[in-house]
């Protein structure tokens, strides 16, 4: 049963490398599906990494607007991360020079 497990894990993963070859390509996927739980966040963040910082702010906005009481407990400390992290987006440069001068040589 373990060994049936694995190996139904193993071909998952063969087939979401397959699938999303690059990280643009789960970006899309996020953007595309963002009524699914999380996926506002998940397209934030990757929208962020690829580098569209219009769409990350639009969508961290989005998140400070839900309301707890229909998207869970968890979601003020997101909101918390994510007004943090829209923030970081104001001027990105000067958060990446701030970040490598916290981390010494």
């Amino acid at each position: 049963m373990v060994e049936e497990g694995a190996k139904l894990i193993a071909e998952e993963v063969v087939a979401l490398r397959a699938k999303f070859k690059t990280l643009l390509d789960i970006h899309r996927f996020f953007v595309g599906n963002l009524s699914w739980d999380g996926n506002i966040y998940r397209a934030a963040i990757t929208a962020g990494l690829v580098g569209d910082l219009a769409l990350a702010r639009q969508l961290f906005d989005r998140i400070k607007w839900l309301e707890p009481a229909k998207h869970g407990p968890q979601l003020p400390k997101i909101q918390e991360d994510c007004a943090e992290l829209a923030a970081l987006l104001k001027d990105p440069v000067a958060s990446i020079r701030n970040s490598s001068n916290d981390h010494g040589p």
